[in-house]
């Protein structure tokens, strides 16, 4: 178990189900003398382990691949959007059957379609014209403690 603790091991867990490190340590570890302030501190601690904190890490690795929605993925459901908001034709379920008009507006197809651009990185980059004067002014302080620059043109 990644030489960690029972107790460590319950912390990292609960740490990933509420992302709070004081309510993990108070479900892990017995705090009924505690005052919330020491928790507050024991549990930062132990967040800042090396094991605690690369257990965490790799918890949360894990969860990211068990509920991971490829960027593929999501591009195949945009063009759907897409697609179904374009058709003329009648939808049908998965057995063929007719189920009526499948209705989307244009601005789901606009939002979908800016979406796959964001996406794609096809979004050109913003231009803003920024006018106005830059004055310059240099100041040099001379070592007779005289500076030069002001008052002078």
């Amino acid at each position: 178990m990644n030489d960690l603790t029972i107790k460590q091991e319950n912390f990292c867990l609960k740490y990933i189900e509420c992302g709070n490190a004081s309510e993990a340590y108070r479900f892990a570890y017995s705090v009924k003398k505690m005052k919330d302030e020491t928790i507050h501190e024991a549990s930062s601690r132990l967040i800042a382990d090396y094991k605690v904190s690369t257990r965490v890490k790799d918890l949360q690795e894990e969860n990211k691949k068990r509920s991971d929605i490829t960027t593929d993925q999501k591009k195949d459901w945009l063009k759907e959007v897409i697609e179904r908001s374009l058709q003329h034709k009648e939808v049908t379920d998965h057995d063929g059957e007719g189920i009526g008009e499948f209705k989307f507006g244009a601005s789901d197809v606009i939002r979908a379609v800016n979406e796959l651009n964001k996406m794609d990185g096809d979004h050109s980059p913003v231009k803003q014209d920024i006018n106005g004067d830059i004055i310059l002014a240099l100041k040099i302080k001379r070592f007779d403690g005289t500076v030069s620059g002001e008052g002078e043109s």
